[in-house]
């Protein structure tokens, strides 16, 4: 099940990606898309912990840092996102936790850095990767194949219709 969600979240990175290099999609916006996604699926926080949040002006410990969301981590970190009863996006669920300990903030957020989610993912799914990248390899080899074919067969084409008109 994971190597269809892993797939489905790859051809959308790419997606996302081929769109906003067109300039359909600003700078900023792929890369909130990209921490939406990785978040999302991998169920993490921040690139090593939930901690990583303090260097952004938004959510550091500074005593300068005025804002609601200071000592706080995005709400795309959070366990439960959202009331189901009356489902509406719980924005401020990751407010203040940079404050607690581990073990309090493991409750509200995820805690794991989503570069070792991701490793663990991809160590936990090797055979299936495997699998995938093969297949595109075999495809391209033989989408090489088809088309070295397909010029030689022109090229014996042309070959033939020059002969004929040398004869002529």
């Amino acid at each position: 099940m994971f190597y269809f969600q892993a797939v489905g979240a790859l051809f959308l990175v790419f997606g996302v990606i081929a769109f906003s290099e067109s300039e359909g999609i600003p700078w900023k916006s792929k890369t909130i898309a990209l921490h939406w996604l990785f978040n999302l699926t991998l169920n993490c926080c921040g690139p090593k912990s939930y901690l990583d949040w303090t260097a952004n002006r938004y959510f550091s410990c500074d005593k300068s840092n005025i804002s609601p969301e200071a000592c706080g981590v995005p709400y795309s970190c959070c366990r439960q996102m959202n009331d189901i009863s009356v489902n509406i996006i719980n924005t401020s669920c990751g407010f203040g936790v940079q404050k607690l300990t581990t073990a309090e903030a493991n409750r509200m957020v995820w805690t794991t850095g989503c570069v070792h989610a991701l490793i663990s993912a991809v160590e936990n799914n090797i055979v299936y990767f495997a699998y995938g990248f093969v297949s595109v390899a075999v495809f391209q080899l033989i989408a090489i194949l088809l088309a070295k074919t397909l010029h030689t067969q022109i090229n014996d084409q042309l070959r033939l219709v020059h002969q004929e008109n040398n004869y002529l």
